[in-house]
C-alpha cells in the first residue's frame, strides 16, 4: 500500500507497510496535496499504466540492430511501392516504367533489387482509388547515404509521373549474400 504523509510543508511517500510493526519506509518527497492511501487495485491499475506508458515510449527509440545467427549480419529492408496511374486518367507504360528504373533506380543501386507487379489501393478525398503497381524490395546497410538515395528516387518518380506518393517501408532484418 502507498501512503502519503505530511511533515511539515512536505509531504512523503510511503511504501512496503511492514505487517508485523507497521512501520513504513520513507521513499521520496512528494508534492501531492492530498493525504490518501492507495488500495491494491488502484497500485495495479497504475503499474499497467505505467507499463503501458513505458511501451509506447519504447517505440520513440532508435532502432537496435537486431541479433543475428552465425553467418547472418544486420541489414536493411527497404521496400518502395509505385503506383501507375496518372492522375487524371492513363497509367504509365512499361516503357516508362522500364526507363525510370534504368534512369533513377538503377544507378542509385546498381548492385540489384526485386521489382514485382503489385495491386495497390488507398483512398482519396473521392473514395477508394485501385491501381496497378510496382514494388521494389532492396536489402541495404542502412547509411544515411542509402536513405537519400531512397527520397531521391521517390522524389523523382512523384515529379515525373505526377504522383502524391510513393510509399517507403523499411524493416530491420538479418541476411547473408
Amino acid at each position: 500500500m502507498f501512503q502519503v504523509r505530511t511533515k511539515g510543508s512536505v509531504d512523503w511517500v510511503f511504501a512496503f507497510r511492514n505487517a508485523s510493526t507497521n512501520e513504513s519506509a520513507r521513499l521520496a518527497p512528494s508534492f501531492a496535496a492530498p493525504v490518501r492511501s492507495i488500495s491494491m487495485k488502484q497500485t495495479y491499475r497504475l503499474r499497467m499504466i505505467g507499463a503501458a506508458g513505458a511501451a509506447m515510449l519504447a517505440g520513440c527509440a532508435p532502432w537496435a540492430p537486431p541479433f543475428c545467427q552465425a553467418g547472418l549480419k544486420p541489414m536493411v529492408q527497404a521496400e518502395l511501392f509505385f503506383g501507375r496511374a496518372i492522375p487524371g486518367g492513363g497509367q504509365i507504360g512499361d516503357d516508362d516504367w522500364r526507363r525510370f528504373l534504368d534512369e533513377e533506380i538503377t544507378p542509385r543501386f546498381p548492385e540489384g533489387f526485386t521489382v514485382q507487379d503489385a495491386a495497390g489501393q488507398w483512398k482519396d478525398k473521392n473514395g477508394i482509388v485501385r491501381e496497378p503497381s510496382k514494388r521494389i524490395t532492396l536489402v541495404l546497410s542502412g547509411t544515411a547515404e542509402e536513405q537519400a538515395k531512397l527520397e531521391a528516387i521517390r522524389a523523382a518518380y512523384k515529379k515525373r509521373f505526377h504522383q502524391e506518393a510513393v510509399l517507403l517501408l523499411e524493416n530491420k532484418v538479418c541476411g547473408a549474400f
